[in-house]
């Protein structure tokens, strides 16, 4: 178990595994695309709690959300689980394995970030000077 840290929010920093950019951030496209092999590791890119890991109905496949206060992340596309709803998560940890479930066109990992569950580009994040942990 990790304790996230009292009294902070953590804001995501990095990408939650080292993938080909394979698509941006646009309109009709909230996140970004990883590809790589499927069974790879899929770490947290903020430390918060798990508040969703289950299938997704609206094309995500196995999901993965975590937040700590307004900072939101999407972990998508997951051939399995390494947390369940609840769970605390430190930054690096391993949340999930790759692969192409759901809306896919193969294999790779669908990263968001999110404000106030509003989209905001994962690869400009790190410019808006949020407190990462």
């Amino acid at each position: 178990p990790y304790e996230v840290p009292q009294n902070v929010d953590c804001a995501p920093s990095g990408n939650p595994v080292d993938g080909l950019l394979t698509q941006r951030f646009h309109i009709g496209h909230p996140g970004i695309d990883l590809a790589l092999p499927i069974g790879s590791p899929v770490k947290a890119t903020q430390s918060a709690q798990v508040i969703f890991a289950g299938w997704s109905e609206i094309g995500y496949g196995y999901l993965i959300i975590l937040q700590s206060g307004p900072f939101i992340t999407y972990y998508a596309h997951n051939t399995s689980f390494n947390v369940v709803v609840g769970d605390f998560v430190g930054k690096g940890s391993i949340v999930s394995w790759s692969g192409s479930t759901g809306n896919s066109s193969g294999p790779h990992v669908h990263y968001e970030t999110r404000i106030n569950d509003v989209p905001v580009d994962p690869q400009t994040f790190e410019n808006r000077g949020y407190a990462s942990c």
